[in-house]
């Protein structure tokens, strides 16, 4: 089931299952920011939790015990409880006993979503029933690039041309680096991203070796911009990596992903509580954390 939020600019929808914000879409011209789900990639925007990326192996240590995880955890691929709508959509998921078999920690995971004229805010609690609990959560939304506008019947939506020429705006100065993965792992080599005016201009070829990974906690904003570098939707975080992906060719969405932890590097061997970026929240705390997603 998905459920509505609006105001007088902007009407977003999230589904029970996952919580995932299906919908994005400026009221006065009937612009779609969110990817449809459809060809190329069949998901619009899942959390990821309690993993962000891969283990290695498939399998990861955690007390002296081996336990089984697929890519970006498990809290996507599940029906959330809706809350209800004072003051934005919130949906809840809580523990099982069948995920206690893959992740022995007793979470509760609640997401929200709020509007201010044209942002949406996208809200994350964790707490938990254990003393403590290690864990990663993070964002990975896909945008229409560029957003889709209405047909000429009014109902039918059309791309008015191609992802290719578009931009991303890292806006920061110089060079940062950037990792890719190694297989399912991060591997070890960086590269300064190829930047212009902080701008990284999108083709069939950015995305050939998959997710682009920045972290050194240095950059807080992107846009998305048209072939004239003029930006039709900003997202802002505090999350200390992210990444920028595609599917490889002429696909028409980018995700741009805030993360609190990512894929094993290659090589790694140790307990979860080692992991790299791994988060924690211990009984009584709330982590607390979001990002928001503004339409120019």
């Amino acid at each position: 089931m998905e459920h509505i939020l609006e105001n007088g600019e902007v009407k977003l929808a999230a589904a029970d299952h996952g919580a995932e914000l299906v919908h994005l879409v400026e009221k006065e011209t009937g612009k779609e920011y969110i990817w449809s789900g459809e060809d190329f990639w069949k998901r619009h925007s899942p959390v990821l939790f309690p993993f962000v990326g891969n283990v290695a192996d498939g399998y990861y240590s955690a007390g002296g015990k081996r336990y089984p995880m697929g890519q970006h955890g498990f809290a996507r691929d599940m029906d959330f409880a809706f809350e209800g709508e004072k003051d934005g959509l919130w949906f809840h998921l809580d523990y099982t006993e069948e995920t206690l078999q893959k992740y022995p920690f007793r979470f509760h995971l609640r997401i929200g979503y709020t509007l201010s004229g044209r942002t949406v805010g996208v809200h994350w609690e964790v707490t938990t029933d254990d003393e403590a609990m290690p864990f990663m959560i993070g964002a990975h939304p896909a945008f229409n690039c560029p957003p889709l506008v209405p047909g000429e019947d009014g109902s039918l939506m059309k791309r008015p041309f191609g992802r290719t020429g578009c931009f991303v705006n890292f806006h920061c100065g110089g060079q940062p680096e950037y990792g890719l993965l190694d297989g399912k792992l991060v591997g070890h080599e960086t590269k300064p991203l190829p930047l212009t005016d902080g701008r990284l201009e999108l083709n069939d070829h950015v995305f050939d070796r998959d997710a682009l990974i920045i972290a050194g906690d240095e950059i807080h904003e992107l846009s998305l911009e048209d072939r004239e570098q003029k930006p039709f939707l900003t997202i802002r975080f505090d999350a200390p990596l992210f990444g920028v992906w595609s599917p490889a060719g002429d696909v028409p969405f980018v995700c741009l992903e805030p993360w609190y932890g990512r894929s094993d590097r290659t090589g790694f061997s140790g307990d979860l509580s080692e992991r790299e970026y791994e988060q924690s929240v211990k009984k009584w705390e709330v982590f607390s954390r979001g990002y928001t997603v503004t339409i120019a």
